[in-house]
């Protein structure tokens, strides 16, 4: 198949073929989009996570750094929670009953099905 048929083919094709470059070329381009996104996101993921794991214990100032370095990615509603609840935290670093566990765990019970639709809203 030369270049020359295929310009045959796209000109008796009454402009089909080329509409369907033209949509390929612009799921192509989606395609690329979503899978920079992706990696930008999994990268800082990465980061905050290894940040998280640095600290021993946390206090108010380090989840409110995170949190400002975690906009627009899935872990900013885990952090965002641990900071609104960090008074159900003791002194001594345990916590009040199981508050603040259930309070991360329910963070995280409505970030994870809104990863795909968080994925798509925030895009850059």
């Amino acid at each position: 198949m030369s270049f020359d048929y295929l310009i045959h083919l796209a000109n008796y094709s009454d402009g089909v073929l080329y509409l369907l470059i033209l949509l390929l070329l612009m799921v192509l381009t989606v395609i690329f989009d979503r899978g920079w996104y992706l990696r930008s996101a999994a990268r800082k993921g990465r980061e905050i996570l290894w940040r998280v794991s640095e600290h021993g214990k946390m206090n108010r100032n380090d989840l409110q750094e995170l949190l400002e370095s975690s906009r627009r990615l899935p872990e900013e509603g885990l952090l965002s929670a641990a900071l609104r609840h960090y008074g159900l935290v003791h002194h001594y670093g345990s916590a009040r009953g199981e508050g603040f566990s259930n309070r991360l765990d329910e963070a995280i019970f409505l970030v994870t099905p809104n990863l795909v639709p968080m994925a798509r809203e925030h895009a850059p």
